[in-house]
């Protein structure tokens, strides 16, 4: 065999060599390329797996979990902002304070499934009756609030009473029996300066009180409520 030969044979077993760690370094970087793929997709997924969660503690820190309207939690959140906007002359709004008559009775008489039942139903109609920027609450047991953004003192006085009667005349119906209930409701308006929603809602349940004393009535807060029988015989001695 000559020189010659062997310097072929050798530049041969070179370039193969050379092609095969090319092709096994292509290899393997397509392998991590792809690992790297696949690693990615699950933290794109578990990422968006620990959103969805965050998202849903969020909510449900924030919702009633039967009716699925705000919660207490939620409505102070949504007041705030709002009285800060109010504050700002961006708008007027009101405070209606709605309570269940009766509803221990329901409890009693048919069961609590479906006290909860009623409280479902009734929370529909609430959200259905108010607009879609307004925010409805349910502020706990047979109690809801409903925050009315860009209202009038008429318009919630005719949205009260709208949403006694409607109430009213649509009972809950639980396989064919009808639960009948009826609703009292306490009014309060923003009345602008250094009005708060804490204020507004002290007015509301003031007013609810009274109506309360009847029932499946509406009353809108007025300044007399806030005068006790025994502060008024006091200034009249």
């Amino acid at each position: 065999m000559t020189i010659q030969f062997w310097v072929v044979t050798v530049m041969v077993v070179t370039v193969v060599l050379a092609v095969a760690i090319v092709v096994i370094w292509r290899m393997r970087v397509g392998a991590l390329v792809r690992r790297t793929e696949r690693l990615e997709e699950r933290v794109r997924q578990r990422t968006e797996a620990l959103q969805m969660v965050t998202e849903e503690l969020h909510f449900l820190a924030l919702h009633d979990e039967l009716t699925a309207l705000i919660n207490q939690r939620g409505f102070w959140q949504h007041a705030d902002k709002l009285e800060m906007k109010a504050r700002q002359g961006e708008t007027m709004f009101g405070l209606l304070l709605v309570d269940l008559d009766h509803f221990k009775w329901i409890n009693d008489q048919h069961g609590h499934r479906a006290g909860d039942e009623v409280l479902r139903h009734a929370a529909g109609f609430l959200q259905r009756l108010c607009d879609e920027k307004d925010y409805v609450c349910r502020y706990g047991g047979e109690e809801f609030v409903a925050l009315v953004v860009d209202t009038s003192p008429d318009a919630l006085r005719e949205l009260a009473e709208h949403i006694r009667a409607q109430l009213e005349a649509n009972p809950y119906t639980d396989r064919g029996e009808e639960i009948a209930f009826t609703v009292s409701l306490g009014i309060a308006y923003w009345l602008g300066g250094k009005d708060n929603v804490e204020a507004m809602f002290r007015r509301a349940d003031r007013a609810l009180y009274e109506a309360k004393e009847t029932r499946n009535k509406w009353l809108m807060w007025n300044p007399a409520m806030d005068y006790k029988p025994s502060e008024v015989s006091a200034k009249s001695d």
